[in-house]
C-alpha cells in the first residue's frame, strides 16, 4: 500500500522538498534590497512550501523556523505579573514558552543568514525593539492575532522561496534526528536510513471521523503496539522523503470529493500505476452510474409514460452534492465521467494496476478499512458485469431503467423514513459494516453478502405496506432494491444461466417467481377495475404474500371476481391469458418462502407489473388507432 503511493507521488511530482509542509502566511513582514524595514504586506490565500520540524513545535524550547506565529517571531519581554493566591500557574507557561521558542527562531534565522546573506537585514530587525514594537503595531493594525503564521520578504521574494533556503534546511534539520538510533531499512523505499520519530498527518478525514490537524498513518505510542523489543519509529521505519511523499500522495487524492467520493462514513481513494484517461475510470463508473456526475433528481427520468407516476428511483436533491468547480483544475485527476460519453483516446497497458483505500478517522489515527489491488483489465470486466446484473426493466416494460450512483443504491439498504433531512449521517451508522464488503464484491466480481438481499426486501415490505392511498397506481418494488435482489441472486448462483434477467421471463419455472408475478396480475386488475380503490391488495397482502404464498393466493382468487366481472373484452383476455401463463407450471404453491425465494417473488412481481404496463398500453395503442380509423370512413 505505501510503496504504490510513495510511487504516485513520484509519478506526479506531488513530494515537497524534503521536511517541508505547505502552509498559508497570514502576513509578510516586507524589507527592501537594502535593508530597509516597508511594512507588513497580508496574505493568507496562497500556500508556500515552509521548513516543519514536527512533533518538536510542541515543546517548550523549539518552534518552526522562517515561519511561525506573530506571538513567537515579534516576542515582547514584558515584566511578569505576581500570581494571586490560587491562582492557576499555567496562566505564566505560555509567556516563558514563547520566549524560549523565540530565541529558537532567532537563532535559526542567524544560522540561515550565513547560508542566504539575504536574510541577515531580517536578523537586524528582530534585534531591534525599537522596530520590532513598529511591526507589532502595524501588524495589530491590520488585525494580525497572536497565532497566525508571519514570515519575512525580503526584496519581494518570500525568504522560504529563496533557492539556498532548501539546502540550508536540509543541513539544520540533521540536529533533530535520533542521536543513538540505529539505521534501518525503509519499508517504503527499501533503502538504508534513520527512521523518523513522528509521522506527518494526513489531512482529509475530517468529514469522516479524522482529527481537524490531521490523523497519523501508524504509531507506536503503546506498549502493544511494539514489537521484538522495539520502540516506537523503529517498529515500522520509514524515511522522512519517503513518508512525506506517501502523505502528498494521500492529500492530494483525498483534495476533492469529486476525487475521493464520501461513502458510508469512508473516503473511497482509488489510482492507478499508470495514466488513466477520465474516460476510461471504470471505479467512477461504478460509483456515479449511468449519472456521470449528474444529480439524483435528473438519474431518476424513465423513459416511459409511467416515469411521472412510478417516481421509485428519484432521491431528494440534497442525496447528491454538487460537483466541485476545481476539480478539473486537479492533475493528473480529473472529473470523472461516465465511460459511456466519450471513447477512450489513451490505450491503457494490460499490465496496469488499481489500488483502493477506504479510510476513515480514529481518535487521532488513519483506520484503513479496506485495501484491494488487482489488474485493470479485470476490474474493466467486473465493473461491466456488474451493469449487467443490476440492469432492471423500466416500470414501462419499454426498455431498461438507468443505473443510478452506488450512494443512491446504498440507500435502499437501509429502512425508509420519511421527511428525512440528513440521511447520510444515519448511513454512516448503518452501513459502515457491509460497505466495504459490497464494493469488494463489485470489485472483484464475488457473491454480494446475504445481508444486502435482507435489507432490500425489508426496504420492499415498508414501502408496499406504506404506500399512499392517493397513487394512482398500485405500488411496485423498489427499482434500486430489485437491482440489488437480482445482482445478489446471479452471484450467489454462480452466473447460472438463466438465474433471472432484466426483462420479464415467461419461460421461468422457478415457483417463487410465479407466485410473485401472480400476484402482480391480481393487482392490476384490481387497479383496472377500481381506480379509486383506498386500499388494495398490495398493502394488505404483499407482506404475506411474499412469505407464505399458499396461505395468500387462494384469497386473492376469491377477491379477484368481481374485478373480473368490470373487466371486459380484449384486456380481460390480456389478463386470463397472462394467469393462465404464470399458473400452469406451478405443480404446488409454496407454503413458506426462503430469503432467496422472496427475493425471486419481488422481481417476479416488478417484471410482471412492467410486462403488464407494456402489454396494456399497446392495447390502448391498438384501439385508439382502430377509433381514429372508423372516425376517418365516417366523414369519408
Amino acid at each position: 500500500m505505501l510503496k504504490p503511493l510513495y510511487d504516485y507521488a513520484r509519478r506526479y511530482q506531488l513530494a515537497p522538498p524534503s521536511a517541508m509542509v505547505k502552509k498559508t502566511v497570514k502576513a509578510w513582514v516586507c524589507i527592501g534590497a537594502n535593508g530597509t524595514y516597508l511594512g507588513p504586506r497580508l496574505d493568507g490565500e496562497d500556500e508556500y512550501f515552509c521548513p516543519d520540524i514536527g512533533s518538536l513545535a510542541n515543546g517548550k524550547d523549539k518552534c518552526n523556523v522562517l515561519v511561525e506565529k506573530y506571538e513567537v517571531v515579534f516576542w515582547k519581554d514584558t515584566p511578569e505579573k505576581k500570581t494571586e493566591q490560587g491562582e492557576d500557574a499555567k496562566k505564566n507557561k505560555k509567556p516563558k514558552d514563547n520566549a524560549l521558542k523565540h530565541r529558537f527562531f532567532l537563532d535559526s534565522l542567524q544560522q540561515a543568514a550565513q547560508k542566504t546573506p539575504e536574510l541577515s537585514a531580517c536578523v537586524c530587525l528582530l534585534e531591534d525593539e525599537a522596530r520590532c514594537e513598529q511591526v507589532r503595531q502595524e501588524l495589530m493594525g491590520l488585525k494580525v492575532k497572536p497565532s497566525d503564521r508571519i514570515s519575512f520578504e525580503v526584496a519581494g521574494t518570500p525568504v522560504v522561496e529563496m533557492p539556498a533556503i532548501q539546502e540550508w534546511w536540509r543541513e539544520f534539520r540533521q540536529q533533530f534526528a535520533q542521536h543513538g538510533a540505529a539505521e534501518s531499512l525503509c519499508l517504503i523505499t527499501g533503502a538504508r536510513t534513520m527512521p523518523v520519530a513522528t509521522l506527518p498527518p494526513i489531512k482529509g478525514l475530517l468529514s469522516v471521523g479524522g482529527h481537524g490537524r490531521g490523523d497519523a498513518l501508524f504509531c507506536f505510542d503503546k506498549t502493544a503496539f511494539c514489537s521484538y523489543g522495539l520502540k516506537q519509529s523503529a517498529n515500522a521505519p520509514v524515511s522522512a522523503e519517503a513518508i512525506e511523499a506517501v502523505k502528498a500522495a494521500l492529500d492530494h487524492l483525498m483534495s476533492s470529493e469529486t476525487l475521493s467520493p464520501t461513502l458510508a462514513g469512508m473516503r473511497f481513494v482509488h489510482w492507478f500505476d499508470c495514466y488513466v484517461p477520465a474516460e476510461c475510470d471504470p471505479m467512477k463508473q461504478a460509483l456515479d452510474g449511468d449519472s456521470g456526475g449528474l444529480k439524483a433528481e435528473q438519474q431518476a427520468e424513465d423513459n416511459d409514460e409511467y416515469a411521472d407516476e412510478y417516481d421509485d428511483e428519484e432521491i431528494d436533491e440534497a442525496l447528491e452534492a454538487p460537483l466541485d468547480p476545481d476539480a478539473e483544475r486537479l492533475l493528473p485527476a480529473k472529473r470523472i465521467e461516465s465511460i459511456e460519453s466519450g471513447a477512450a483516446t489513451t490505450a491503457i497497458p494490460a499490465s496496469a494496476q488499481y489500488y483502493i483505500l477506504l479510510l476513515s478517522g480514529v481518535t487521532g489515527r488513519v483506520m484503513v478499512r479496506s485495501y484491494d489491488h488487482g489488474n485493470y483489465s479485470e476490474l474493466e470486466k467486473s465493473i461491466q458485469d456488474w451493469r449487467n446484473d443490476v440492469q432492471m426493466v423500466n416500470l414501462g416494460g419499454t426498455g431498461l431503467a438507468k443505473i443510478n450512483s452506488l450512494k443512491a443504491m446504498m440507500i435502499r439498504l437501509m429502512p425508509m423514513r420519511k421527511n428525512e433531512k440528513d440521511v447520510f449521517k444515519r448511513m454512516d451508522k448503518e452501513l459502515s459494516g457491509i460497505t466495504s464488503s459490497v464494493l469488494h464484491a463489485i470489485l472483484t466480481d464475488s457473491i454480494l453478502p446475504d445481508s444486502v438481499a435482507v435489507r432490500a426486501l425489508r426496504y420492499i415490505r415498508n414501502q408496499m405496506a406504506s404506500a399512499s392511498d392517493e397513487d394512482k397506481h398500485a405500488p411496485v418494488p423498489d427499482t434500486m432494491c430489485c437491482q440489488w435482489l437480482k445482482a445478489w441472486l446471479i452471484r450467489k448462483n454462480n452466473r447460472k444461466e438463466g438465474v433471472i434477467e432484466a426483462m420479464y421471463q415467461a419461460k421461468n419455472t422457478n415457483a417463487a417467481y410465479r407466485c410473485g408475478a401472480w400476484v402482480a396480475v391480481y393487482a392490476s386488475m384490481q387497479q383496472f377495475a377500481m381506480r379509486d380503490v383506498q386500499a388494495g391488495i398490495v398493502q394488505r397482502y404483499y407482506a404475506s404474500a411474499c412469505q407464505m404464498p399458499a396461505l395468500v393466493l387462494g384469497q386473492l382468487s376469491i377477491h379477484s371476481v368481481p374485478h373480473q366481472d368490470k373487466i371486459k373484452g380484449d384486456y380481460m383476455k390480456l389478463y386470463q391469458e397472462m394467469l393462465d401463463a404464470v399458473t400452469c407450471d406451478i405443480a404446488e404453491i409454496p407454503t413458506t418462502l426462503n430469503l432467496e425465494q422472496q427475493a425471486y417473488f419481488a422481481l417476479g412481481y416488478r417484471q410482471m407489473t412492467a410486462e403488464l404496463n407494456s402489454r396494456l398500453n399497446e392495447l390502448r395503442r391498438l384501439k385508439k388507432e382502430k377509433q381514429q380509423a372508423e372516425e376517418t370512413n365516417e366523414e369519408e
